[in-house]
């Protein structure tokens, strides 16, 4: 990502990285294996948010939709962006929400549990029929928000 981010800056460009939870899969630098064998706990231990902003990132996108529903959505993006903003406080942070990954009221439930003042903004994976649909999940996620005060 650094590499990334250096050239990309040396172009005039805005990178924004959003390094998969997958990448704790592979031979990484920090590998997985002696982070507990778990991608959260890897993800944040290994600083992977921190690298996505660094060496001119000027963003991340969190990638926490495969944890909504659960309580490690709230603890992977706060301390994921504690992680960032320590590298570099003018970083925006998105957290990830997913069409694939929970009902519409659960991705609710875990963007208001982390707060509208801890991230700059949500990254929506949504299929292309369900964004059409004026009812659909992504519509549902951004009501649900709005009547929540988002």
């Amino acid at each position: 990502m650094e590499q990334f981010n250096t050239a990309a800056s040396r172009m005039g460009l805005r990178p924004i990285d959003a390094p998969a939870m997958d990448l704790a899969n592979t031979d990484t630098a920090c590998p997985k294996k002696t982070h507990g064998g778990n991608r959260v706990t890897w993800y944040i231990e290994c600083k992977i948010a921190g690298d996505a902003v660094s060496d001119g990132g000027d963003g991340v996108i969190i990638q926490s939709q495969s944890h909504v529903g659960s309580p490690e959505f709230e603890m992977l993006v706060r301390r994921a962006r504690d992680d960032a903003i320590n590298v570099n406080p003018a970083a925006f942070i998105d957290a990830d929400v997913s069409v694939n990954h929970g009902t519409a009221a659960q991705a609710v439930a875990a963007l208001t549990e982390v707060g509208r003042h801890v991230i700059s903004g949500i990254f929506i994976t949504d299929n292309n029929a369900n964004a059409a649909n004026p009812g659909g999940w992504e519509a549902k996620v951004l009501n649900g928000l709005m009547a929540k005060g988002w």
